[in-house]
């Protein structure tokens, strides 16, 4: 055997070696409902079977008798589902997926359910892990179904897996009365403007499943119904106000302060359009391991009622550090839950996906800071 044929044995049993483990991961084209109510999911086709964030569909199922804990086990180095308990929003859950194709590769992460072993396959995608729909609605027993001809995923909370059949309308119609003969109708009234509704107090508001951010004293803002089956609200702090958590890290962290003004503009990816479109709501996350050492913390909600502005923000000093040095997401700027159970807004009657985005270290530096760039997505 020459050496050029052992050379050319060596480059392709290495490139096979490479690509060992790794496959195609398609953006799904699939709709995907939860309970008959169309949602977004970040949902990847790979080998014929659609493959979703473990938090995304938590966050679907959220409020009814399926719903199910996600949290990071950092003492074991695993993920762990706890069923029958209300999921804790962290924060870009149920967003569009990229539209380009991506290399997926084996999951190496563990999954528990209730402290057991759960066996799903999984894979690694862009540092996120995805795992089969089909698999965790059949250990979780939650109803899912697909329909080849609409390109339709549904999820369904109401029955147990393998008894999709049997959801039906969950409606139950009334048997219908004898017409009794009409009489002249009256002329109708003019109804009355309705009121403009109160914001929850913190003695009023957050119940045994909802997630509250406000600090005390602060009335807050209440989120739009989450789940299907029982209500669950987030509470967040009120505009330009800082969560309970973030502010106490300020206040007993023991750093200077600082304070830093983040400018922005908004632009629509579809139409193109810059410095447009404004009037919906933000919300600001932080990662410190002081606050969760697993995921990102709601520090601040902001109402973007400019097209153009600036946000200001304080930080500790050791925060604003490592994002001025540019490390990845210690600022990043999400929807809320406050119009949409999406994370999207409704501006002009129109709906959008915002866009994540970090606050980049050429945004927070003292010389000639640069504009963050806020995308909104028409839906």
């Amino acid at each position: 055997m020459n050496k050029r044929t052992m050379f050319m044995i060596g480059v392709v049993s290495a490139a096979l070696l490479t690509s060992a483990g790794a496959v195609n991961a398609t953006p799904t084209k699939n709709t995907i409902y939860v309970d008959g109510t169309k949602v977004n999911g970040a949902a990847y086709m790979i080998n014929n079977n659609n493959y979703f964030k473990l938090r995304d569909v938590a966050a679907m199922v959220n409020g009814s008798s399926k719903q199910f804990e996600v949290s990071w086990n950092e003492t074991n180095k695993r993920i762990d589902l706890t069923t029958n308990k209300a999921y804790t929003v962290v924060g870009g859950e149920m967003a569009l997926p990229s539209s380009a194709v991506k290399t997926a590769k084996e999951s190496k992460a563990s999954v528990f359910k209730d402290g057991n072993k759960a066996d799903y396959t999984g894979y690694n995608i862009s540092d996120n892990n995805y795992y089969k729909l089909r698999d965790l609605c059949k250990d979780m027993n939650i109803g899912v179904k697909f329909d080849l001809a609409t390109n339709r995923v549904d999820i369904l909370t109401t029955v147990g897996y393998g008894e999709e059949d049997n959801a039906g309308n969950t409606t139950k119609p009334t048997k219908p009365t004898t017409p009794t003969e009409p009489t002249n109708p009256v002329t109708p009234t003019k109804p009355a403007t309705p009121s403009t509704p109160s914001q929850p107090s913190n003695s009023d508001g957050a119940g045994p499943n909802d997630t509250d951010f406000r600090s005390p004293g602060d009335k807050g803002i209440k989120s739009v119904k989450m789940g299907s089956e029982y209500t669950r609200y987030i509470y967040y702090p009120s505009y330009g106000k800082y969560s309970a958590d973030y502010q106490n890290l300020l206040d007993t962290c023991g750093e200077e302060i600082v304070t830093k003004t983040v400018s922005y503009y908004t632009y629509c990816s579809q139409t193109d359009q810059k410095s447009v479109l404004a009037g919906y709501p933000i919300q600001i996350l932080v990662k410190d391991e002081r606050l969760n050492k697993e995921t990102r913390v709601c520090a601040m909600t902001y109402y973007i009622s400019n097209p153009e502005g600036e946000i200001t923000i304080k930080m500790p000093k050791s925060i604003y550090e490592r994002a001025l040095s540019g490390e990845d997401g210690v600022f990043r700027v999400l929807g809320t839950f406050i119009e949409r159970s999406n994370s999207h807004a409704l501006i002009n009657g129109q709906e959008y996906q915002i866009n994540p985005i970090d606050f980049s270290k050429t945004d927070l530096r003292p010389d000639r800071p640069t504009a963050m760039e806020l995308t909104l997505t028409p839906m």
